[in-house]
């Protein structure tokens, strides 16, 4: 989760003209190259850690690895419950809390 919270970050930073990490399209990202790195920890919009910029290069290295593996990285995650639910999602909210509602929102309801 730390590199998911890491890409999140530089992602942050991000500016109109400036897109460090190639629109986290992870084709793009994964071919990215000690140059890019280096690029990266050189670049003052963004979080410079070298090992969150390689951990950010070599999980798209990985995703990749694993679409051509199982077809997609959501089937690879369906793949650890037997493409079922693990557990009933329970709405418990109180009416009028601010969780129920933001969740009624993105229901759609």
């Amino acid at each position: 989760m730390g590199d998911v919270a890491a890409m999140t970050e530089m992602r942050r930073c991000e500016w109109a003209d400036h897109d460090p990490l190639a629109g986290f399209g992870p084709r793009r990202v994964a071919r990215f190259g000690a140059s890019d790195a280096q690029r990266l920890m050189n670049d003052e919009g963004i979080v410079r850690n070298r090992a969150k910029i390689e951990a950010a290069i070599l999980n798209a290295r990985c995703l990749l690895d694993a679409q051509r593996e199982v077809g997609s990285f959501d089937s690879l995650l369906w793949g650890f419950v037997g493409g079922e639910q693990a557990c009933r999602l329970v709405d418990d909210h109180v009416r009028g809390c601010f969780r129920a509602s933001r969740g009624a929102a993105s229901a759609g309801r």
